[in-house]
């Protein structure tokens, strides 16, 4: 009896944990997409960041508002 109830509590403990991480994803994502982190609010980190590029920047160097390189 003692292991099933181990073994309840362990299950729950990992769907919380799955739930947690799942939270987690989806604030990430949203905020990667959202120009509202950016000085003049017009420009995500998915503006520069490309999937297909791995998400890097394909420039040398990264502009920000107004192009500047500050």
């Amino acid at each position: 009896m003692f292991l099933f109830v181990l073994l309840i509590q362990c299950n729950n403990s990992v769907k919380n944990e799955i739930r947690l991480i799942k939270t987690k994803v989806e604030l990430g994502e949203k905020l990667f997409f959202d120009p509202i982190l950016s000085l003049d609010k017009t420009t995500s980190c998915a503006s520069y960041h490309k999937l297909e590029y791995g998400f890097s920047d394909v420039t040398s160097l990264s502009l920000g508002v107004n192009d500047s390189v500050d």
